[in-house]
């Protein structure tokens, strides 16, 4: 983050709100980086499909 002297005061606040945002992440992440989450299979194997797994090929017919 970058400050000159002639900063408008909104993009003054903006970049405040970054830093802010920077620090809670950042304490978020030293409490809860440790941790390990644990999945039922189910929801494992929808985070594991692709584009192809999810679009259904329709074909020639369409009249039928």
């Amino acid at each position: 983050v970058e400050i000159e002297r002639d900063t408008p005061d909104e993009e003054l606040q903006e970049k405040a709100d970054i830093l802010n945002r920077a620090e809670e992440m950042q304490e978020f992440n030293d409490y809860h980086g440790s941790w390990v989450y644990k999945l039922d299979s189910f929801t494992g194997e929808k985070l594991d499909l692709r584009r192809a797994d999810l679009i259904e090929d329709v074909g020639g017919d369409e009249g039928s």
